[in-house]
């Protein structure tokens, strides 16, 4: 008889139950552990999950078989459906269990349902003595929450993010832990099937050529592949602003020390390059996405604390981390169900409100600070924060408490008021005046009417002040006698984004401003928009006395008072967040596709709008504090983005050196980099050592000077070359880069364009000449200051580029429109081809 079983499964021998009993069963006993893993546990597999096929009768009891499995299995797993409470055995299979385990032992599965109707109830609870003040014990049943994995989805999606939690359970690790090593599991393994088809490759070289060093030259070109696979990979995820993701492939792209054989790229080093910032200087205000805070799944919350030092978040999971933004750590993280929402009441305080509590850690050593709750109350999804640090929260009763942020005590409570008989179901949404005095909510009255009602939170009185038949969108404060709320019809039809299609439709919303005194209209406004609503919301704009609304594409600035536009912005992509961080009275918008833009008053438009695209597209939220925080959809990752970002070891060469225009030419060596610009009007060649980074001389061209007119060639010895042509002909200056004298060198009489008059090469300047009764392809030796013609039958040149000398062949190449010449040098012979070469042009 088998003495040992790692788990039970208990479930109702009907659908959906069986299928995902079925399914668990497999995937258990098919789950690889990690090597890390393994050998912490000392569990290599998980070996045998017992699951019964066959209905019971009725009227039996429990076989020995099921009875012998229970006694010997770990853990048991319940199977969690509307079908579960028809099932007698389930709640005997699960009696018979606790006889001999603790209810932490018992693992429930979501096949269907929500979890407070289909968990059964001795599983919600457990019983424990207690201690009165005189000294008598009694036992009172205390709310517990089984671990629970969601199996409502599909499997495939179930099993990456879901099965887990079982497995973890059954090996007897922690969550993030085994989720953490199957992604390095996973790592490694696709490394090592490209490793395999690497060493395939290089097998198959070395069976075909049966010559070691042929074997040795193809080993090293699939590691040069290898790397320069892995640099195209780095480069993609920085241009997805997965800047971290991108260092870390750039580095696995080069070799790790003096005796990896893998050769250093050109790919590899430019990948580490951009991943780094390096070379980078200051353009602007110049923004970048410089860090990337990674989660465990998909990004639910975060937030910056009000000193910009500090960063929450929080993902499906109930993962919760907290980083300090100055040195990127993460120093906090835990893990809780059902969370809600979260706040950083200072650097060093986190706030987590759940269903039914909220918890404050301290996240410099994560213990416990305090906790609130209301009872078996639960929470609704309301959580304001005043100036003074004190919060309010709500409850499902009706009751608003204001909390004390160093103890968590109850510093007020007031009993929201019905009236005439309506039963208000929830609050979804609340805000504070700015004097932190008041607070609105807006809330469902029945199931067809909602409600703002203001809460006095120093006299403990509550009001409702509007009704309306149409759900209310968003609520906002102008000033503490103005309470701006936004609604539409629960049934209008919006713009809606399906895969890549998108259905525009104008979405009405209307907009009204009350006195939260005397519950009366100041005035109304309609709002119309266009594209999908991601986000909505109110801004205060104190500095002129106004509040912004936003929604979908469009953001309006109203005067407070009246209700009269001061500034309409289409954006024409949904917004995602407004912010006045310099408090100047103009907000900043953000939008989903990167966007961000301020109002501009121009000549030509009082409501222009002023847009940059330089955020990742698909963006869902953002944060703006101390830099810009954004999330995408579906994505794990928070992007920062900060502003002057720069590399570090930058140094300007001269700080007094301004160019106007650059010009295409350029050359840079060890020793010098050249380049043209144009500087007050006039052409200037600017020569710098670029090892330590001064400027050596900056040559004038003269004044009129054009820098199209000239082409930077390049350099020979101690001379620097460039060309210049005009209708006086073609002019080769032959620059010294010691003294900074100029030696001009007739070409020839003809006009060519700059960077088709000539090309350098091995000391060889090579160029056409056709100004004589010959046409003619000459090279000028630097060194020799000796010319060579060629004569060419052609009677006009029609290039595709400069002639150019090929040293390591001895020929000289020439691409015009029809055909191609090759000279040979050496022998002075001419040889046509018809293949032609296309030109630039």
């Amino acid at each position: 008889m088998i003495d040992f079983y790692n788990a039970f499964i208990s479930y109702r021998h009907a659908d959906p139950d069986m299928k995902v009993a079925e399914h668990v069963q497999r995937s258990l006993e098919h789950f690889h552990i990690p090597g890390n893993i393994q050998k912490k546990t000392g569990r290599k597999k998980i070996e045998r999950i017992f699951r019964d096929k066959d209905e019971l009768p009725i009227t039996s009891d429990l076989t020995d078989t099921i009875s012998n499995a229970l006694e010997k299995a770990e853990y048991l797993i319940v199977i969690c459906s509307p079908n579960t409470k028809e099932s007698m055995w389930v709640k005997r299979e699960i009696q018979f269990f606790l006889k001999n385990h603790s209810k932490n032992r018992v693992l429930t599965v979501l096949a269907g349902g929500e979890p407070q109707d289909v968990i059964p109830e001795e599983l919600l609870c457990e019983e424990r003595m207690v201690e009165n003040e005189l000294g008598m014990k009694y036992a009172v049943k205390v709310p517990i929450e089984p671990l629970s994995c969601d199996y409502r989805m599909p499997f495939k999606k179930a099993d990456k993010e879901e099965l887990p939690r079982l497995a973890s359970a059954l090996i007897g690790c922690s969550y993030d832990e085994l989720v953490r090593r199957q992604r390095q599991y996973k790592m490694r393994r696709l490394t090592a099937v490209f490793g395999v088809v690497i060493a395939a490759a290089v097998a198959f070289a070395g069976y075909m050529i049966y010559n070691n060093f042929r074997l040795d030259r193809a080993y090293k070109e699939s590691l040069a592949n290898q790397s320069r696979y892995l640099a195209n990979e780095s480069s993609k995820l920085f241009d997805e602003e997965r800047r971290i993701e991108a260092l870390q492939l750039a580095l696995a792209a080069l070799p790790s020390d003096d005796d990896d054989d893998r050769p250093v790229t050109a790919e590899a080093v430019r990948a580490l390059t951009r991943a780094t910032l390096a070379y980078r200087s200051l353009s602007g205000s110049s923004v970048a996405a410089v860090w990337n805070y990674q989660m465990s799944s998909d990004v639910k919350d975060y937030v910056v604390s009000d000193s910009g030092e500090t960063l929450a978040a929080c993902d499906g999971f109930g993962n919760v981390s907290v980083w300090n933004t100055g040195t990127r750590q993460q120093v906090f993280s835990i893990n809780l169900q059902n969370v809600k929402s979260l706040d950083l009441l200072d650097d060093s305080t986190v706030f987590i409100l759940t269903d039914t509590k909220g918890y404050a850690y301290d996240i410099d050593d994560g213990s416990k600070k305090w906790s609130v709750s209301d009872g078996d109350n639960r929470f609704d999804n309301v959580y304001c924060r005043r100036d003074d640090g004190k919060f309010v929260l709500v409850t499902g009763d009706h009751m608003v408490l204001l909390i004390d942020p160093e103890d968590g005590s109850e510093v007020s409570r007031c009993t929201i008021d019905e009236r005439e008989e309506d039963f208000i179901l929830s609050f979804y949404d609340g805000a504070l005046s700015p004097d932190g005095s008041k607070l609105a909510l807006a809330g469902f009255c029945g199931i067809d009417q909602s409600i703002v009602v203001k809460v006095d939170l120093n006299k403990g009185t509550s009001t409702r002040i509007a009704e309306s038949d149409d759900y209310i969108r968003d609520m906002g404060w102008g000033d503490d006698s103005h309470l701006l709320y936004s609604s539409a019809p629960l049934s209008s039809d919006s713009s809606q984004f399906y895969s890549n299609i998108s259905i525009m439709r104008d979405t009405l919303v209307k907009i009204e401003c009350v006195d939260p005194n005397a519950g009366r209209s100041i005035w109304n406004t309609d709002f119309v928009s266009s594209d999908v609503i991601l986000n909505s919301m109110f801004m205060r704009l104190p500095e002129q006395h106004a509040i912004c609304y936003s929604c979908a594409n469009l953001a309006i600035i109203y005067n407070v008072a009246d209700g009269s536009i001061i500034h309409r912005g289409n954006i024409n992509n949904p917004i995602i967040d407004v912010s006045d961080v310099d408090g100047d009275g103009w907000p900043m918008y953000v939008s989903q596709n990167g966007g961000i833009s301020f109002p501009t008053m121009t000549n030509v438009s009082d409501n222009a709008i002023n847009c940059t695209y330089i955020l990742a597209n698909d963006l869902r939220r953002a944060v703006v504090n101390g830099g810009l925080y954004v999330n995408q959809q579906n994505s794990p990752n928070i992007i920062y983005y900060d502003s002057y970002v720069q590399d570090e070891n930058w140094q300007d060469i001269d700080e007094d050196l301004v160019f106007s225009y650059y010009n295409t030419g350029n050359y840079v060596d060890e020793e010098i980099l050249a380049y043209m610009c144009t500087i007050d009007g006039s052409v200037n060649i600017i020569l710098v050592d670029p090892a330590e980074a001064e400027l050596i001389t900056t040559v004038d061209l003269g004044e009129g000077t054009f820098a199209s007119s000239y082409n930077l060639l390049g350099r020979a010895d101690d001379h620097l070359y460039y060309v210049g042509s005009g209708f006086d002909g073609t002019i080769l200056y032959e620059l010294d880069i010691r003294s900074g004298e100029v030696e001009e060198i007739p070409l020839n009489d003809d006009y060519y364009m700059p960077e088709m008059a000539a090309s350098l090469v091995d000391g060889k300047v090579c160029y056409p000449d056709e100004s004589g009764n010959e046409t003619l392809i000459r090279l000028y030796d630097t060194d020799k200051q000796r010319t060579t013609d060629f004569e060419i039958d052609e009677d006009d040149l029609d290039l595709n580029m400069p002639p150019r000398y090929l040293p390591g062949c001895g020929v000289i190449f020439v691409s015009t429109e029809d055909q191609n010449y090759i000279i040979d040098v050496e022998s002075e012979d001419v040889t046509r081809s018809d293949c032609r070469i296309p030109g630039p042009r």
